[in-house]
């Protein structure tokens, strides 16, 4: 399997990469808004605060696989060809640039190694998403 300089989309991995970059940081500030309520719940609530920690943590994981899945699906329907590679390109070029931020600011942590890995799975579920509605779409035509 070789691949050619001319099976690449520039502009689909540029479309993907921005997508996931603006759209990440506006689900980022979702997430920051949530769990600064979930901290003002558990100073009046503090039972409940292992329960909304957790909710809160299950919305960034929801948050991010939304993120990483409409790049992907962006991604995939600019791509012409070698889309699942165009997917990954993009998943590891945004996962990096997210990740370096990270690793700047508060160093390495399981979480930022866990979400640059579960980055490019994400990606592929929203290629994979593409192809399939193309597939059925072409079929039905």
């Amino acid at each position: 399997m070789s691949v050619q300089y001319s099976d690449f989309s520039w502009k689909a991995l540029l479309a993907g990469s921005i997508f996931i970059l603006i759209f990440g940081l506006v689900m980022q500030l979702v997430f920051v808004s949530f769990a600064a309520g979930q901290m003002i719940l558990a100073q009046h609530f503090p039972d409940w605060t292992k329960m909304t920690r957790a909710v809160v943590y299950a919305l960034g994981l929801v948050l991010f696989f939304l993120t990483m899945g409409l790049g992907g699906y962006i991604t995939a329907r600019i791509a012409t060809r070698k889309i699942m590679l165009h997917g990954t390109l993009v998943a590891l070029l945004t996962g990096g640039v997210s990740f370096a931020q990270s690793l700047s600011v508060g160093g390495l942590t399981l979480f930022g190694a866990l979400f640059f890995i579960l980055g490019i799975p994400f990606t592929l579920v929203g290629c994979w998403y593409s192809i399939r509605r193309l597939k059925t779409t072409a079929k039905q035509a």
